[in-house]
């Protein structure tokens, strides 16, 4: 019965970080319905923040781009920000 217990507890821990990795990497629905993006792209320069990141609060509204991975940023050619670091 130990082993058991072990394997369950070993699978349970494997999943828990499956599914941190997966809310970190991707975009999830707002509690308001709404979907928020998890990157920002500048149009203008090719940088790519996190949504929360300051720069991309200053950043023109006309440059910004909805990006919903970082792999999808990178594929389009876009940079990691220097500051957020995504």
């Amino acid at each position: 019965m130990p082993a058991l217990l072990t394997l369950l507890l070993r699978s349970i821990a494997s999943l828990m970080v499956a599914v941190s990795m997966l809310t970190a990497t991707y975009a999830l629905p707002a509690a308001d319905g709404i979907h928020k993006s998890a990157y920002v792209g500048n149009a203008k320069s090719h940088i790519f923040h996190e949504a929360s990141c300051e720069s991309s609060s200053k950043m023109k509204e006309a440059h910004k781009v909805t990006l919903e991975t970082r792999d999808e940023a990178i594929e389009l050619g876009y940079a990691p920000c220097g500051i957020c670091k995504p």
